[in-house]
């Protein structure tokens, strides 16, 4: 598989408590690292719907470029991340304007990530940017060097499913971070 290819599924987790979701990740995998990590995504985008994604949280920053695959699917897309130095808002913001983005939405996300030999699974609790709760988000994750992405998040979905309803096959979520909380795509009622 593509290094710039990320292969995920996501699913609505409002009701889910972290703590039985974390006891259930260690039960299920075996979890080879870990980590909490809090920060900002601004989110550019333009009118092919393609978005950018600015991430920092104090002396870490990237900036993202993401873009479907299928209109039908975000289960892989292109993912392209690139280091930026902390503290270069501005000149990200420049570099969207030139490349035809313009800001959409900032969100704040407190993410726990656990890591196994083939997948990423994660818990986000989503924020906005004044740090008003908006959600919490599964996502099962493929790792970059895995040979069988769909599978690997498919066999990690099938293992959490038998303990938690809300991940399924059928409640499989069909849009991106930025596409759900989209202020444009809000405004204009898509």
């Amino acid at each position: 598989m593509s290094k710039f290819i990320e292969t995920e599924y996501k699913y609505y987790a409002d009701n889910t408590p972290i703590d039985r979701f974390t006891t259930i990740v260690h039960t299920c995998f075996k979890v080879e690292r870990e980590l909490v990590v809090s920060g900002y995504d601004d989110y550019f985008s333009n009118t092919a719907g393609d978005y950018l994604r600015h991430r920092y949280n104090g002396d870490k920053a990237e900036l993202t470029v993401k873009r479907r695959l299928s209109q039908k699917s975000t289960a892989q897309r292109v993912e392209v991340d690139v280091g930026v130095e902390a503290g270069q808002a501005a000149e990200v913001a420049k570099l969207a304007e030139v490349l035809g983005y313009t800001a959409d939405v900032t969100i704040y996300k407190t993410c726990l990530i656990w890591w196994t030999s083939d997948v990423n699974v994660v818990f986000y609790l989503v924020y906005t940017k004044g740090m008003e709760p908006l959600a919490r988000v599964i996502e099962i994750e493929a790792n970059k060097d895995c040979d069988r992405p769909l599978e690997a998040i498919e066999y990690a979905e099938y293992v959490l499913g038998k303990h938690l309803p809300e991940v399924r096959p059928e409640l499989r979520r069909n849009e991106s971070m930025f596409e759900r909380f989209s202020l444009k795509r809000a405004k204009h009622g898509s």
